[in-house]
């Protein structure tokens, strides 16, 4: 097995929906609600609130959500897991996602037809720590398969090997997404705006911020 290759990539990525400012209805815009309603769309799958405040449609918004998810299942193109495995860590990431931890605050209105939204985004510690844990298995394997040749005994193939290794990163992360801990809380300013078309938008610079700081890592590598 290759050391610094990246086994398993990280990353959530927001996309802004355009602001249907007369959902709302009264002339009251609601740049919180809107900005809390992408977020929980697009890591929850809470698409109710989403699809009423934007201009999604049902279809749009669940391609949306589950292509978060078919984002992380890439970095696992080419493994070979079995279908066992792989379903495993699908919901594994779906279980990441939901835990996302954030507070949207108040907006605050500018002068020039713009809202600042606050959003505290505790950090998620998924990763912290998993390089040393999966080296150390590495080695152990690595022992293992020289203890075989030397007793003359058939190593295991390439995919039994992956196989063993995948499965106990599965079970490492597994642990810690039943019992989560949190890292530092930042707070990201959200700015929601007017668009070339006079329609509310949150920028997506942003949002990509609250992607990267939603968990402790965007890539593994051992």
């Amino acid at each position: 097995m290759e050391k610094g290759k990246n086994w398993l990539r990280w990353g959530i990525m927001l996309v802004a929906s355009l602001f249907l400012f007369g959902a709302c209805g009264g002339g009251t815009y609601d740049a919180s609600g809107y900005v809390k309603s992408v977020l929980d769309a697009q890591t929850k799958g809470e698409l109710d609130e989403y699809l009423e405040l934007t201009d999604s449609t049902q279809k749009e918004a669940e391609q949306l959500y589950k292509g978060n998810i078919d984002t992380q299942m890439e970095s696992l193109e080419g493994m070979e897991l079995s279908d066992e495995l792989a379903n495993k860590y699908r919901q594994l990431f779906v279980n990441v996602f939901k835990n996302a931890k954030y507070e949207v605050g108040e907006a605050k209105e500018g002068d020039d037809d713009t809202f600042t939204v606050p959003v505290e985004v505790e950090t998620f510690q998924l990763f912290a720590g998993l390089d040393d844990e999966m080296l150390k298995f590495q080695e152990e394997m690595v022992a293992e398969l020289e203890a075989q040749a030397l007793a003359g005994e058939a190593p295991p193939n390439e995919a039994e090997y992956m196989e063993r290794f995948y499965q106990h990163m599965y079970d490492l992360l597994n642990e810690r997404v039943e019992n989560p801990t949190y890292g530092e809380k930042t707070t990201i300013k959200v700015t929601v705006s007017k668009n070339s078309d006079g329609i509310y938008e949150a920028d997506e610079k942003d949002l990509e911020e609250i992607g990267n700081k939603t968990v402790d890592g965007d890539d593994f590598t051992v």
